[in-house]
């Protein structure tokens, strides 16, 4: 049953080890089979989803707390997986519906530093692949978040990544206004070590 609960956490197919890192679950694979065996599970493309039907039921079942705690793990799975194939965008292209929906799961649970980090990490990748729309509402989400929690190094690193954005698009003003506002953020906390 961990298996499914935290299957319950995808909204897209995922993969058995990123299910069974949510499960902490070692030996997932005898699980895996059994239950798409008895057809609980799919298996597609060697990845494992859930009916929408059973997904809902699982995740009314674990009870709120709980599922909030699988969607964590879930969060912090991509996390590791984006540090890990951060500069192999195929391997990111793979996972990308998951990590999307990791992205939407940080942020509906207001685990705001993971939500950040997402983005922080993602940067390359979201501009190279044209989710430049997505990674600029992101980063403006983030702004707000950074200013939410009080972390102003954190506000100058989002708002220097949002000048570069605004850059590449042509809009030079704004982004001569953000870089402005990034430098003295970094200026008023003393971290000017990367200028």
């Amino acid at each position: 049953i961990r298996f499914l609960e935290a299957l319950s956490t995808f909204a897209h197919p995922a993969d058995g080890t990123a299910i069974a890192f949510v499960a902490e679950m070692h030996n997932w694979q005898l699980s895996a089979d059994a239950l798409a065996r008895k057809a609980v599970i799919d298996l597609v493309d060697g990845r494992y989803v859930l009916h929408p039907l059973t997904r809902a039921y699982l995740q009314n079942r674990v009870g709120r707390e709980q599922l909030v705690t699988l969607q964590q793990r879930m969060v912090q799975h991509y996390l590791s997986y984006i540090e890990e194939y951060q500069y192999d965008f195929d391997q990111i292209d793979r996972e990308w519906p998951n990590i999307q929906y990791a992205f939407e799961t940080a942020y509906h649970n207001e685990l705001w530093q993971q939500f950040i980090e997402l983005i922080l990490r993602l940067g390359q990748f979201l501009t190279a692949r044209g989710y430049g729309d997505d990674y600029q509402k992101w980063l403006s989400q983030a702004l707000d978040v950074s200013e939410k929690i009080g972390d102003s190094s954190t506000k100058a690193v989002l708002l220097h990544n949002l000048a570069v954005q605004y850059q590449e698009r042509g809009d030079l003003d704004s982004a001569v206004e953000l870089y402005i506002q990034s430098l003295a953020l970094k200026e008023a906390t003393g971290d000017l070590a990367a200028e």
